[in-house]
C-alpha cells in the first residue's frame, strides 16, 4: 500500500479529519507560507505514532511550538524536513532532550539559521539511526555540532554543511570538524562543503584517508536531486 500523501494543495487542514489523519504516514506541506503551529500540532497529534514522513520546509510561520509537538506525537519519525523554518536553537535542543527517535534516518535543517552546537548534539544523541542530515546555511554550526553528530551517529552517510560559516567572524566549520569525521563518520559517502572558507586541502586529504565510501566527486557539491528529495 502507497503511504498517503497530504498536502494544502488538495486539503485545507481545518477541514482534515482525525480519521483520515489517523491513517496517514506521509505528510508533505512544502511552502506553505501562511501555515502556523497551531495546524501542525493539529495534524501531529491526530497522525501521532504513524506519521512517518513529514516535510513542513518553507513555512515560515512554523516555530519552536511546532517542534515540541512534533516530538510529542511522532515518536516514529522516518523523515523529517523542517528547512527554512523559524524554529530556534532553544526550542529544538528542548524537543529532542531526552527523547529518542529510532527510526529517524533523514533530517533537514538547512537555512534554519539559530542552529546551534547544542541543539545539533540534542538532535544527534536522539537520533542514533540518522543517515542523512542537511544543514546548509546553518551559520550558527561549529566543528563542535559535527563532532557531536559523528560521535553520535555512526551511520551517517550524507552531510550537507555548505555556507557554515559566520561571515563576520572566525567561527565554522573547520578542518576539526574533517578530522572528527573521519575518525567516527566510517560511513560517509556524501559531504558538501561548499562555502566553508575555512576547509583548507589539508583537512580533505585527512578526512578521505579515514572514509574510504566517500565519493571523491561529491565531496565539494551535493547532488540537487538528492537535496531537494524527501525519498528514504
Amino acid at each position: 500500500m502507497q503511504p498517503f500523501r497530504l498536502s494544502l494543495e488538495d486539503f485545507h487542514v481545518a477541514a482534515l479529519s482525525a480519521q483520515a489523519l489517523s491513517r496517514t504516514r506521509k505528510v508533505d506541506l512544502t511552502s506553505c507560507r501562511l501555515l502556523h503551529d497551531d495546524a501542525i500540532s493539529s495534524i501531529v497529534q491526530a497522525a501521532g505514532m504513524h506519521l512517518q514522513v513529514l516535510v513542513v520546509g518553507s513555512c515560515p510561520n512554523l516555530g519552536d511550538a511546532s517542534v515540541v509537538s512534533i516530538a510529542t506525537y511522532c515518536p516514529n519519525l522516518i523523515i523529517l524536513d523542517l528547512s527554512r523554518s523559524s524554529v530556534t536553537s532553544c526550542g529544538l535542543a528542548a524537543a529532542f532532550h531526552q527523547r529518542v527517535f529510532p527510526c529517524l534516518k533523514k533530517i533537514v535543517l538547512s537555512g534554519c539559521t539559530d542552529l546551534s552546537d547544542e541543539a545539533l548534539t540534542s538532535i544527534a544523541r536522539a537520533c542514533p539511526a540518522l543517515m542523512t542530515a542537511l544543514l546548509a546555511d546553518c551559520p550558527r554550526l561549529t566543528s563542535c555540532g559535527v563532532t557531536s553528530l559523528a560521535q553520535a551517529c555512526p551511520q551517517l552517510r550524507i552531510l550537507d554543511l555548505s555556507y557554515c560559516f559566520w561571515s563576520s567572524g572566525p567561527k565554522g566549520v573547520d578542518d576539526g570538524a574533517l578530522a572528527n569525521l573521519r575518525d567516527y563518520a566510517r560511513s560517509l559517502r556524501i559531504l558538501d562543503l561548499s562555502g566553508c572558507t575555512r576547509i583548507t586541502d589539508s583537512g580533505v586529504l585527512q578526512l578521505e584517508s579515514g572514509c574510504p565510501l566517500l565519493k571523491k566527486g561529491n565531496l565539494c557539491a551535493l547532488s540537487r536531486a538528492l537535496a531537494h528529495s524527501h525519498s528514504h
